[in-house]
């Protein structure tokens, strides 16, 4: 199911499909659960898809199960969910703020969640398993060097399902496509990977709508690492995720605007400085390996 992973490899791009091999048991079905008994170890980490923690049925058993080894062996646990698009937890999630949960690791987190006892910490998405990435950052432009414009780049696929790329896109295009700063394109206009990240890595600033749920999309790694600075809207009520947390907690540059009608202010920021100096690292397996295990003992 997964990619074979080994320490010799950590040093290679952070992959979607890398996190699973940092678990100690992995759930990947319904049918998995059952590998929740009291031989667990405590303090393990448990990597849960997150189709099965959206779906209350699934998670009831779950959370259920965990409660049950924690009654009778005092065991606690971490839990990291991914491969999915769904935000996690939502607002009603409260089951998860236990006090035998100690952390929620997740490449999609809502901000939302009042948790007290359980932490929760947002973790990067990371690319597919045979991304060319650090080929494009190996000879990427220098930021100097760039256009002085913000990119509105297509989509590489066809999104054409994409309900909420379909109606920003030609919001944002009507309104901005004349300005000398802005350079935009249809969102159902297929272009090759290597012209994407082309695109991206010409111009300085790129605007990253989010998916139909996702609010971690990979577009915004895609521009960090060729030094293309990603800028997010926060109206969109899909960004009320802890992206904003997860890019400031790391240290990568990333501008936030409030709506759509704030997108102006970039003609402003051309030259402004930003500090790339902490993308390499994020975006390696190996950092995303050590924030959890190093997390975890705390």
């Amino acid at each position: 199911m997964w990619t074979n992973y080994s320490e010799k490899n950590l040093n290679d791009i952070c992959s979607w499909d890398f996190y699973p091999h940092m678990c100690d048991l992995v759930l990947y079905n319904d049918d998995d659960i059952r590998k929740i008994d009291n031989q667990i170890k405590d303090n393990c980490l448990i990597f849960i898809k997150t189709d099965l923690v959206y779906n209350s049925h699934s998670a009831n058993i779950i959370i259920s199960k965990l409660s049950d080894v924690h009654q009778v062996t005092g065991k606690k646990f971490n839990i990291m969910t991914h491969c999915s698009d769904h935000l996690f937890p939502t607002i009603n999630s409260s089951k998860y703020d236990t006090g035998f949960i100690k952390n929620i690791f997740g490449n999609q987190v809502d901000a939302r969640h009042n948790f007290h006892t359980t932490k929760v910490h947002p973790i990067c998405q990371g690319f597919y398993p045979d991304d060319t990435i650090l080929e494009n950052r190996t000879f990427r432009k220098p930021w100097k060097n760039k256009l002085d414009k913000l990119a509105l780049p297509p989509g590489c696929l066809n999104y054409g399902s994409n309900t909420v790329r379909q109606v920003w896109y030609p919001q944002i295009l009507n309104e901005y496509n004349n300005e000398e700063w802005f350079i935009g394109f249809p969102d159902n206009e297929k272009i090759s990977r290597k012209e994407f990240m082309g695109l991206l890595d010409d111009h300085k600033f790129s605007l990253c709508i989010p998916g139909n749920e996702g609010c971690q999309v990979n577009r915004i790694w895609e521009s960090l690492a060729v030094d293309c600075v990603p800028v997010i809207i926060r109206e969109c009520n899909l960004w009320k995720s802890s992206m904003e947390e997860l890019l400031s907690k790391h240290n990568l540059p990333c501008v936030f605007l409030d709506s759509i009608s704030d997108i102006n202010i970039v003609e402003n920021m051309f030259d402004n400085e930003y500090d790339f100096s902490n993308v390499e690292k994020i975006l390696m397996m190996k950092y995303w390996k050590d924030f959890v295990h190093e997390t975890i003992k705390q």
